[in-house]
Order: structure tokens, then sequence, then C-alpha cells
């Protein structure tokens, strides 16, 4: 069985997500979020202070699969420099 991923976890890895996303000038940024008894991914403005859409619920392990599927595409548009990432 897999390691346990904390609500912690998730925070660390969306902020990471948000890092890289900074750094390529991206307008939107991301946020880990609980709600009706469930864990939720949130896409905001770049600074945070604006709601734009849920991304994604469920457990804290699909979320975690969510962050690192974002991780992933990340790397690659550095890879191949695929350039600026908007919404």
């Amino acid at each position: 069985m897999g390691d346990r991923i904390t609500l912690a976890n998730l925070e660390q890895r969306c902020a990471n997500v948000n890092r890289r996303m900074a750094a390529r000038r991206s307008d939107v940024s991301y946020q880990v979020q609980s709600r009706n008894g469930w864990n939720c991914l949130d896409r905001y403005n770049a600074a945070g202070t604006e709601c734009k859409a849920l991304v994604v619920c469920g457990t804290k392990r699909e979320l975690g699969e969510y962050l690192h599927a974002m991780m992933t595409a990340l790397d690659d548009a550095e890879a191949y420099g695929t350039g600026r990432i908007n919404s």
C-alpha cells in the first residue's frame, strides 16, 4: 500500500505547482480546499484572491494523483519549451 497522503502533503504539492506556474508567467494559481467532506482543487487568479473554477474534487489520494499529473505536464512543457502557460 502507498504512503498516506495528508492535507499538508497536498498543500505542499499545490504550492510547488503554483511556484512553477508563476515562473512561467501564468495568470492562474491553485488552492487545495476541503468542503462537504471532500477535498477539492480550485483554480484562482494569480493573486489567489478570486476563485475562477472548481478543478476536481475527490479523496486525498485522487487529488495527489491529479497534482502529480499537473507536475508531469509542467515538466513536459519545460522540456519542450512551449512558452507561457495561460488559463
